[in-house]
Parts: C-alpha cells; structure tokens; sequence
C-alpha cells in the first residue's frame, strides 16, 4: 500500500472516531443537540431511556478519542505495536457494533451479536433491549 493511500485509510476513521468523541464531550455537560431536552435525546441517539451525564458519556468520548489518535497515528507509521493492537481493536469493535446493528435492523436476534456474544451483550446493552422500528420491521406477507 503506497504510503498516499495508507494515510487516506487511516485519516477516515480517525476523523469519524473525533467527531464521535467530540460529540460525547458536547454531550457531557448538558447540551441536549439534535433534540430539545435529555428526555428526547436518549431515545433519539440509543432508542431507550439513559442518563447523558459526564458518567455516561465522558468514557465513550476518552476512548473514540485515544482511539481516533492511536489510528492516525498507527497510519503514519508512528506508535509501533500500541497503535497497532489498538487500531486492531477498533477494527473489531467496530466489525462487532457492525453486525449487532445488523441483527437489530432485521429484527433477528440470531444475526445480532449483541443476543449471542456475552462481550458484546455487556458492551452493547441498547442493541438488545432497542425495539426495532416500525418502518424496519418486516410486515407478513398476506398469502390468498
């Protein structure tokens, strides 16, 4: 991989990781965007009821950002094994919150990682308690 490339792959989601981050660090101290209070942004962001404190979001915005970090850093060439290990671990957490979304969006926990995985059940509690949205769910199909 020329080294243009390599910088582009790890630009991308290091820059994705940082808005995340700095989304959750917006959130900390009481700032309720894209809904008007705390009641509504819950449900709008995660689909269930859950406190946006400093509690709450701080530790999602310390770890989207060291991991945005680790993986430019690790795209330029900088770091050595930490970088690596940790971008893998993104790769993965990422590859897991992927395929739970999926199973969530099909409505069938048996594609859901987050119904079959105990890690990812832990690490994922809105993707097995979120209720999957009417426009999503696959309506019967009336046979004659």
């Amino acid at each position: 991989m020329n080294v243009t490339t390599r910088h582009r792959t790890g630009t991308a989601p290091a820059a994705l990781l940082t808005v995340d981050g700095l989304a959750h660090l917006y959130w900390a101290p009481g700032a309720t965007w894209p809904a008007a209070d705390e009641r509504t942004l819950s449900p709008a962001v995660l689909g269930t009821e859950v406190s946006f404190g400093p509690p709450v979001v701080l530790p999602p915005a310390a770890l989207t950002l060291t991991g945005a970090a680790a993986v430019l850093a690790h795209s330029r060439g900088r770091g050595g094994p930490v970088t690596r290990l940790v971008t893998a671990a993104v790769a993965a957490g990422l590859a897991v919150r992927g395929l739970a979304g999926l199973g969530w969006a099909t409505g069938r926990p048996s594609v859901s990682v987050a119904t079959t995985t105990p890690v990812a059940s832990c690490a994922l509690p809105s993707a097995r308690t979120t209720p999957v949205p009417p426009v999503l769910r696959r309506q019967p199909s009336s046979a004659a």
